[in-house]
């Protein structure tokens, strides 16, 4: 049975994890090889609560299938190779607590439907392809305090997140990085954000909002 497929790794349980019924309640594959796409039968885990494939070589787009996972709180597809854009109904996840997207190959906007994630603290999706502007919805993740949206190749729509009675963010990563000697612009203004990154983070260290070093 699957409930048998887990080891431990030092303080760490990898594998797949049930309860007492025998319902899979969490994967958790980190650095595993694993490659391709997401397989079919994870849509079936009805009672998934934690999905964590971080550091594999997965591929390939998220189908609107995933969000066939509705109890679904900890997604991790970090460091993988994921392509696309999160799909138009990927609020529909309305369980998450944490979603980690960063280091993929992700692209697009962002879409509306974010903001039906009102129980979402930590969100992750920098250094991926994302672009154009944050939707106005985002500031009903009333919950959210942990924000990662640098590295990316948005252009407006930061200040959503810092609308009145919206989220009140602890910490908040873009590309709102400017100065004027040696020059540069910021990609985004954002009132609210506690760092700035520049475009190119590889030759600019991040800065707290106001010019110094974290």
């Amino acid at each position: 049975h699957e409930c048998d497929w887990s080891h431990r790794d030092g303080n760490v349980l990898l594998g797949v994890e049930c309860d007492d019924g025998d319902n899979v309640t969490s994967i958790s594959l980190e650095l595993n090889n694993l490659s391709r796409s997401l397989p079919l039968e994870i849509y079936g885990l009805h009672g998934l609560r934690t999905l964590d494939l971080k550091e594999n070589s997965l591929s390939g787009t998220l189908p609107s299938t995933l969000t066939m996972l509705s109890d679904l709180e900890y997604l991790d597809l970090s460091r993988n190779d994921f392509r696309g854009g999160l799909m138009e109904n990927f609020g529909d996840l309305s369980s998450l607590r944490s979603f980690r997207a960063e280091k993929n190959s992700f692209t697009g906007t962002l879409p509306k439907s974010l903001g039906n994630l009102v129980l979402l603290k930590n969100l992750k999706l920098d250094s991926n392809g994302f672009w154009g502007s944050v939707p106005e919805e985002v500031s009903s993740m009333k919950e959210l305090t942990h924000l990662w949206l640098n590295d990316n190749g948005f252009t407006d729509g930061m200040n959503n997140f810092c609308l009145e009675g919206g989220p009140s963010l602890a910490v908040f990563y873009s590309d709102c990085l400017g100065r004027s000697f040696p020059p540069i612009v910021p990609q985004v203004q954002c009132s609210c954000c506690t760092i700035c990154c520049a475009e190119n983070p590889k030759t600019e260290p991040c800065l707290l909002n106001g010019g110094t070093l974290p």
